[in-house]
């Protein structure tokens, strides 16, 4: 019928169609008058189910607990009986109008954390009073933030652009999207990034010229064990600018079990190192680079893998599978991707965590030295040589003599 045509020309449903004919006078005088609108939205016709579903959805947020279509239908209908609405349907067209006329939106999940304990506001004041009082002691060059990142070999985003009607919304990456491996980052008070430190999971360090602000390790988890922990704290934490001089610092980090063995906490105490550990549960309130460093370097990682799937150069297999990108190359990655985070994420991550490390005039965050000028993210690149000599008992360990190159299908469990 000419009523199925035109819907399917304008890609409407046919029930928009007859409206708009019944609308005809009004629509066509409508547009003589400079200012007016058509009227396109629909009312509630069940304005108690809206209200409700509105506070429903808002309550399942706070909880962070995932609200799907699906879930608001079921919901939706759960009401209506209690309410005794026999003739609500809480069809999907209902789903759709309904979250239009509230604002309610479909958004990509940007982080899954744990639940807030029942008695987090007590522990997370405890932790805040604890640093307040011990970090007068420390310049704002010896506070700083650890964190561990899992980082994988594949990193497609949720989300891709498609035309209009396909049904089929596929991604093709290499098979390796279920591969990570750790990035341990750590920012200071005064906006310095240390050098990242990667962990693989491998039995022997892969052998390659990495970046002056790239530390590579390797064990077969992959993981920041007691004594990876150790050997970043003689890599990094004890080799940052000016620790020479005053060893005693200040280290905010979560309660990981590589963080909290007796051995660790000894060498850091006998180091002069202050640990602050973050409560359980509290790291999205309390790590800074949880807050908002981890999301702006996993962004520009995620980038540089996407232009590599689509321009970069690449290696097949002998039955024509893609092989994933290889050690040296991700590790280019993570340096390039760490000097671009720039340093006033690092300056909103310490303000949000409540405890007061700036004065109301930020006089103290300027105070940065003059090989960190401005926001030019080159902090780590002025003094490569120092770096390079400070590590190179690190570096040259009889881990690093291991087998010659191994099949990297062997290396990775």
């Amino acid at each position: 019928s000419s009523l199925a045509k035109a819907a399917e020309n304008f890609r409407v449903n046919i029930s928009q169609i007859r409206r708009w004919k019944k609308q005809q006078v009004e629509m066509e005088a409508a547009t003589k008058k400079e200012g007016n609108v058509v009227k396109r939205k629909r009312s509630a016709k069940y304005p108690a189910i809206e209200a409700h579903m509105k506070t429903w959805i808002a309550a399942q947020r706070k909880e962070g607990h995932p609200v799907s279509g699906t879930v608001i239908k079921r919901e939706a209908k759960a009401h209506a009986i209690r309410m005794k609405i026999n003739d609500f349907k809480g069809s999907c067209c209902w789903v759709s109008n309904f979250m239009k006329r509230n604002g309610v939106v479909r958004r990509a999940v940007t982080s899954v954390g744990q639940k807030l304990p029942d008695d987090w506001k007590q522990k997370m004041k405890s932790f805040v009073d604890f640093v307040t009082q011990h970090k007068d002691n420390y310049s704002l060059d010896h506070i700083g933030n650890m964190d561990e990142v899992p980082v994988y070999f594949d990193m497609p985003s949720k989300f891709t652009m498609e035309f209009q009607g396909s049904s089929d919304i596929c991604v093709t990456p290499t098979g390796s999207e279920y591969s990570c491996f750790t990035v341990v980052l750590c920012v200071t008070a005064s906006r310095i990034k240390l050098p990242a430190y990667i962990i693989f999971r491998r039995k022997t360090i892969p052998k390659f010229n990495h970046p002056s602000n790239v530390i590579v390790s390797a064990n077969e988890k992959s993981c920041m064990t007691a004594s990876e922990t150790l050997l970043w704290n003689e890599a990094i934490w004890m080799k940052r600018k000016n620790v020479m001089f005053n060893r005693k610092s200040l280290l905010m980090l979560d309660g990981a079990p590589g963080h909290k063995t007796d051995n660790v906490k000894e060498k850091f105490h006998r180091s002069g190192t202050l640990m602050a550990m973050i409560p359980g549960g509290l790291t999205k309130k309390l790590q800074v680079l949880d807050i908002s460093v981890n999301k702006s370097f996993k962004s520009r990682l995620r980038s540089r893998w996407e232009n590599w799937l689509i321009n970069g150069y690449k290696n097949y297999t002998k039955s024509g599978n893609l092989k994933r990108v290889s050690y040296e190359e991700i590790t280019k990655w993570i340096s390039e991707a760490w000097n671009e985070v720039p340093v006033s994420t690092i300056t909103s991550g310490f303000k949000k965590t409540t405890i007061k490390f700036y004065g109301d005039d930020e006089e103290e965050i300027d105070q940065v030295s003059e090989e960190d000028p401005d926001d030019n993210d080159d902090d780590m690149e002025t003094n490569d040589e120092e770096i390079r000599d400070q590590l190179i008992d690190i570096l040259t360990d009889e881990r690093n003599f291991g087998s010659d190159e191994e099949d990297d299908d062997k290396d990775q469990i």
